[in-house]
């Protein structure tokens, strides 16, 4: 009996950031120890669609962070652009306003050190229209104001069906 591999093929890539990305996500504004911050829409297309996609995340506090600081990365979907909440790029607070969001994934200060943190991990999102959100819960450090200092990838993975061999 022969059976079928499906292998994952990846689309192209989005991006939220505060210059030179897809959808606009000012991070750079220096967001706030217990504070967050929402994305702009994002649209990720109408049906059919990859509904799995892969995201990897690029943050850096503004100075030497304390081991085990933390970024959460939080996702919204809907069908309706206008049903979005949270739907402009700006400071959200409390962390509770995320209540509806998806928490997909977290960056975590592994060392402390000046440096760029990355993480990355799938998340599922069924709908069209994508508005991002993290939370910085660093008890000492803002996130970093240099500009694309901080950035959320997103990367559609579509199944790819090979033939019976």
């Amino acid at each position: 009996m022969t059976t079928n591999a499906i292998y994952g093929k990846s689309g192209s890539a989005i991006t939220f950031k505060d210059a030179n990305g897809t959808y606009v996500f000012t991070m750079k504004d220096g967001v706030d120890l217990g504070n967050g911050q929402s994305s702009a829409i994002g649209d990720l297309g109408a049906t059919p669609r990859p509904m799995l996609y892969s995201w990897e995340a690029r943050m850096k506090w503004v100075a030497t962070p304390t081991l085990g600081d933390v970024v959460r990365i939080y996702a919204y979907c809907s069908d309706v652009s206008a049903d979005a909440d949270l739907a402009a790029d700006g400071d959200v607070t409390p962390e509770t306003k995320f209540g509806n969001f998806m928490l997909i994934g977290q960056v975590i200060c592994s060392v402390a050190a000046d440096q760029y943190f990355y993480a990355a991990g799938l998340a599922y999102l069924p709908r069209r229209y994508l508005v991002l959100g993290v939370w910085n819960a660093s008890a000492s450090k803002d996130l970093n104001a240099t500009s694309e200092a901080c950035v959320i990838k997103l990367t559609p993975v579509y199944p790819d069906v090979q033939a019976a061999a």
